[in-house]
This record gives structure tokens, sequence and C-alpha cells, in this order.
């Protein structure tokens, strides 16, 4: 008895004695952020859950069946998260895209597929159990446990408020405009609002359940899915090893481990091209109508996510089904036509909403490339415009590009960085030579080679000078890479060498992801806790205090100018920015051009209800000087145009009602007689 109370004792001690140490230490450095963060985890559980068991409930009506658990899941998160997307695109449409409305909608469907949810919840349990069972050798239990740490790395990393300037600009700031008016419009001055916006529509669940935080989460959850469905394709058909070995190959490229930080929509991109790309092989060898469909559904999610899919995704896809069908299964060319047409048709079906969208608002499809083609006369950009007006080479121009350049791609896209987050790391270049040592290489490793092959091709050729546009190629490299080194001919010391290289060249990956994680400080969120005014304004969003400032100390019913600053994201109020990519962009500045006194101008800043200018003058110079090519942002060549922008920022006609970190906001005084 005396034993037992001395235990007692003891053990009461030593809680109190943890309690206080921990009291007292989390008094010095609390982690204020840290119950934000898990209940931003949680609800992105939930979701995942959701979406996963709306696409088992989808597949279960049509009879669609899998060879696997996890392959299952993976389809099943990927048709889930499509049909939300659609959901939300005909809300917006109708002009009923309401945050309560998201809100009931997502909770009666949840209703309606609790069995499933149930069902899937019982499985994830009993596979969790049968894997903490199972014996794994060296490689696959060391792989397993670095895969893991970097999920858990990535996610802490990823559990911030969003700072990315995409996502400040348009991933996030375009749909969360349209959920404050209920519906699409159109947004002027701003090329990237015409963009197709799938995973954009997905934040929007979001933006209704949390906020930014639980965005940028589902943005972040799109590369452990694409691990997760790389994981289940390669299993089915060349075993575990080689699927715990393609799986970590691609999450361990230092560019995907970035863009999971960031708000981003390339994973989700990747995601959906990885499984059109595996149910399109799965439809070659089973022959079943449904795979074929969900290849081009698939297709069709990538390129509604980003037109760069177009390119390294449907073109190869037609490409490889041309051949499947006419070179290596001898169908007759018409009945190979006929099955291209109907793959491209499910594609524009799928992808319809995005161009139905934009030529109602502006007359072009695929604004705002191409606009000449379709007579839209406001100004190209960004990148395809250089590319139709490029001079046709000379054969021998031809041949010195062609060895200078496409054949010496594979090197310079490995040893230089290739726009944000353009670092492919060094695995697949180094293993490429392996590829000559296989004795047999089976028909899917052929048109995985095919398709990644011709992808990055296109690739080069087209939008070589960003590594996040190749994603949806990596997975196949990925596949391609584990295949040949679990089947190379050599010996079982040989390939023990090779293992142990890649876990060096992994861990490397996973250092440069490091170094580029300490540029970002994604995770001084947490560790040590800052709050989000201070994370923001250390990660280059100096404008955060200034729309605060906007947020609470200025009318409702207020409209904001912007001056420079492009990211509209964080402002509750009704604002008007510009995507300046010229001149004619600015928007101030062509009403300067077009008025002959500072009268003219006041009358249209209040025609169009402006009460409010915010100017962002470092975002000015940096406009200036990287896009404009010149020293200031206006530029008015004529004197009485200079006098008119100096009377307009007079204290006559602008009161400055807030400034700090150069970033300066106005109320605009507008006198009786206007």
């Amino acid at each position: 008895m005396k034993t037992y109370f001395s235990l007692r004792i003891k053990v009461a001690l030593g809680v109190v004695w943890t309690i206080f140490v921990l009291w007292n230490f989390f008094q010095s450095f609390p982690l204020f952020n840290l119950i934000e963060v898990l209940q931003n985890g949680f609800l992105l559980l939930v979701l995942l859950i959701f979406f996963t068991a709306l696409g088992k409930r989808a597949f279960r009506v049509f009879h669609v069946s899998f060879v696997s658990f996890s392959e299952e899941v993976s389809y099943s998160f990927g048709l889930g998260t499509g049909i939300i997307i659609f959901l939300l695109i005909g809300l917006a449409a109708i002009g009923a895209l309401y945050q309560i409305i998201i809100l009931l909608g997502i909770l009666l469907l949840a209703g309606g597929i609790y069995p499933e949810m149930k069902s899937l919840c019982i499985q994830s349990y009993e596979a969790a159990i049968t894997l903490n069972e199972k014996k794994f050798a060296f490689p696959e239990s060391y792989f397993t446990i670095l895969l893991g740490i970097a999920i858990c790395v990535t996610f802490f990393a990823a559990a911030t408020p969003p700072f990315f300037f995409d996502a400040l600009t348009y991933h996030l700031a375009v749909p969360q405009k349209y959920l404050q008016s209920h519906s699409f419009h159109y947004i002027p001055h701003h090329h990237y609002s015409n963009y197709p916006a799938n995973i954009g529509m997905l934040f929007l669940v979001g933006l209704s359940f949390s906020g930014g935080m639980l965005a940028q989460l589902l943005s972040w959850i799109y590369a452990p899915m694409t691990v997760l469905s790389v994981y289940a394709f390669t299993k089915s058909r060349w075993g575990n090893s080689v699927a715990i070995t393609a799986a970590i190959i691609l999450f361990f490229v230092p560019g995907i481990l970035i863009v999971s930080m960031l708000t981003s929509v390339d994973n989700g991109v990747m995601f959906y091209a990885f499984l059109s790309f595996s149910a399109f092989l799965t439809w070659c060898s089973r022959r079943q109508r449904c795979w074929f469909i969900l290849s081009g559904i698939f297709c069709g999610l990538a390129i509604g996510s980003k037109y760069t899919a177009i390119a390294v995704t449907f073109l190869t896809l037609e490409l490889l089904l041309f051949l499947h069908e006419y070179v290596f299964e001898k169908c007759p060319l018409l009945s190979v036509l006929r099955k291209m047409v109907l793959f491209g048709l499910i594609v524009l079906a799928i992808t319809s909403p995005w161009f139905i969208k934009n030529s109602l608002y502006t007359g072009n499809p695929l604004y705002p490339f191409f606009n000449s083609f379709f007579g839209v006369q406001e100004s190209e950009s960004l990148g395809y415009r250089q590319i139709l007006s490029r001079k046709i080479p000379s054969s021998r121009d031809w041949l010195e590009r062609i060895f200078s350049y496409y054949l010496a791609a594979p090197w310079t896209t490995t040893m230089k960085i290739t726009g944000a987050a353009g670092i492919s790391g060094i695995l697949f270049l180094i293993s490429f030579p392996l590829l000559f040592g296989l004795k047999k290489m089976e028909r899917a490793i052929q048109y995985l080679l095919i398709v990644s092959g011709s992808s990055f091709l296109v690739w080069v050729l087209f939008l070589p000078h960003v590594l996040r546009y190749a994603f949806p190629i990596l997975p196949l490299f990925s596949i391609v890479v584990a295949y040949t080194l679990w089947h190379s001919s050599m010996s079982h010391y040989g390939k023990k060498i090779l293992l142990s290289g890649l876990s060096l060249i992994l861990l490397y990956h996973f250092g440069l992801f490091f170094r580029e994680s300490s540029i970002f400080q994604s995770m001084t969120y947490l560790f040590p806790p800052q709050s989000k005014e201070v994370f923001l304004r250390e990660h280059g969003v100096n404008s955060y205090p200034a729309l605060a400032y906007i947020n609470t100390e200025t009318p409702p019913d207020s409209k904001i100018l912007f001056i420079g600053e492009m990211r509209g994201f964080y402002c509750e109020r009704e604002y008007e920015l510009q995507v300046v990519r010229g001149d004619e962009d600015i928007f101030l500045q062509q009403l300067i051009l077009e008025a002959n006194s500072v009268t003219e101008v006041l009358q249209e800043l209040q025609q169009k209800k402006f009460s409010h200018l915010l100017v962002n003058i470092p975002e000015m110079q940096r406009i200036a000087q990287s896009f404009l090519r010149r020293d200031s942002f206006f530029h008015l060549e004529d004197e009485k145009k200079n006098k008119i922008l100096e009377e307009f920022f007079s204290e006559r006609y602008l009161h400055q009602v807030f400034s700090e970190y150069h970033v300066v906001v106005y109320e605009i005084i507008y006198p009786e007689a206007l």
C-alpha cells in the first residue's frame, strides 16, 4: 500500500512539474497560432473525407470498380472535387454564389453521402492497421518514413496566411470577388481574371468555411494526393517497391515541395493531368468505356485549372491515343479519328464553362491569348504573342537551335532555376542512362516515355521558362525512373548501391527545399509565432496594414482604386486594380491623358464611385522597372498632363488618412461643384 501511494505522489508531482514548466515556457514562447493551424488542419481532413466520399458515391452509381483502396481514394477525390467545382460554377452563373449557400449545400451533400463517409473512415482505419502490421524491406520502410516527414513538414509550411503574389492577385483574389458579388462578372484591367479557375472555385470552399489558410491547405493537399495516385497506379502494375520509390521521387522534386507551401494551382493541374494519363492507360489495358470518359473528364479539369495543360496534357494524350489505336492496335484510321474527336469533345464539355464565360465578357474564349485572332482589340499578354510572332528560322538556324537548345534542354533545365519554384533536382537527368540497362520494357512504360517525352518537347518549344508548367510530366518521369531502378539488369549488390545513391539525392533535394523555404520563412508563423500582420509584412505584403485600415475604418460602401498594388485578396471593400503590363493598363494615367483638366479626372472617378486611393510606392517602382522598363510609374511627356497629375495629388483633392511602409491611403475630396 505504501508503495502504491508513493507512486501516486511521484506521478502527481511529475504532472504538476510538467504543467508548471510548460506554462512558463509557453508564456515566454507562446504558440498562439497553433490552435488556428490545428483547426484548419481538422477542417481540411473533413473536406478531404467529404470530397472523396462524394466521388465514391458517383463511382458506385456508375458501377466503376478499382483494383485497390488507394486507387479508389485517388480517383474519388479527383471526381468529388470536380463535382464541387461544377456546382460552384453553376451557382456563380445564376448569381447564387453566397457563402451561406455554399456551406448549407456542402452540409446537405455530406448528409446524403454519410454512408460513404463512414465507410471511407472505416476503410482508412483498416488500411492503416494493415500497413502498421506489414513488414517492409529497408528501402521501402526508409522511403515511407522519409515521405511521411516531408508531408508533415510541408503541411506546417503551408499552414499560414497566404502570401504568394499570384494567389493574392488572382488565384484567391478573383474567386473572392465573385463571392463578394455572388456571381461571375467582368473585371476590367485584370488579364488574370479571365484565366480558367477550376481550383480557384474550389478555394471558395476554404474561404467559406474558414479563410485563406484553409484555401492554402486545399492547394497543399493536391501534392500528397498526386503522390497517392502515383503509388496506387504503380503498385497495381509493378509492386510495392516500385510504387513507394516513384512516390517519393515525385514528392521530393524541390519545385513540388516549394509549391506545396504556396497557394497555387500547379500541383492541382499535375494531379488532374496524372489521373487523366493513368485513366487512359487503364482504358488501354481494360478497354472499358468508363476509363476513356474519365480520362477526358480529368484532362478537362486540368485545362480548366490552367491553360498550359492544353499543351502538356491534351495534345500528348491525343498523340498517344493515335499511336495506341492506329500503330499498336492496327485499328482503321477513321475509327481512330472518331475516338480522337470524341476525346476532344469530352474535354471541351468539361472546360466549356470558362470558354463560354470569356466569350460573353470579352469575345475571346481563350482571353487574354490570341486576341488578334478573335478580333479583340485589347492588348495580348504573357508570352503567346511572342510565340506567334516568331520568325520562321532557316534550315541552318533550325539545326543550330536543335543542337544548342532543344537537345540541351534536359541539361539546362536541371542546372538552372526556371521561374518561381523552378528547381527540378538532379535525379531525372542522372537516371537517364539506366534506361539502356533494361532488358525488356513493358508497353505501359513505353507509353509513359512517349507521353513524358512528347510533353517535355512541347514544354521546351512553348513554355520553357517556368518549370511549374511542366509539373504534369513529373509523375510520369518518376514512375519511369523508379521502374528503371528496380528492373535494371544489375546484381543485387549493384541495386543496393543505386538505392543508397537515390537516398542521398533525395536528402539533397530536401535540403534544396529547406534552402528555398528559409527564403519564404513560412514556418515563422508558428516557430516563433507571429501575428498575421507581422508575418505578411515580412513576406512582402507591405500593403496589409493599409488594407486592414481600409477594412475597419472606411465606410462599408467605400470603393478603392489601387495604384501600383496588384494584390487585392485581403481587401474587404469593393476595389479596382490594374494588372500592369503596359501604359494602357494604368487606369489613372489613361484618365489624365484623355482629360483637359483635373476636374474631368475627378468627374470620371466620381462617376465610377471611387472614394479612396491606395498608393503602393515600392510596388510602383518595381512595376516601372520590371514591366515598363523605365524609372517612373507614370509616363506623361506632355507638360500640361504632368501638371494635372501634380494638381490631382495635391491636398486640395486627396486627404491622406493612412501611411505605413510606404503605402498610402487617400480619401478623395470631390468639389461640391461636381
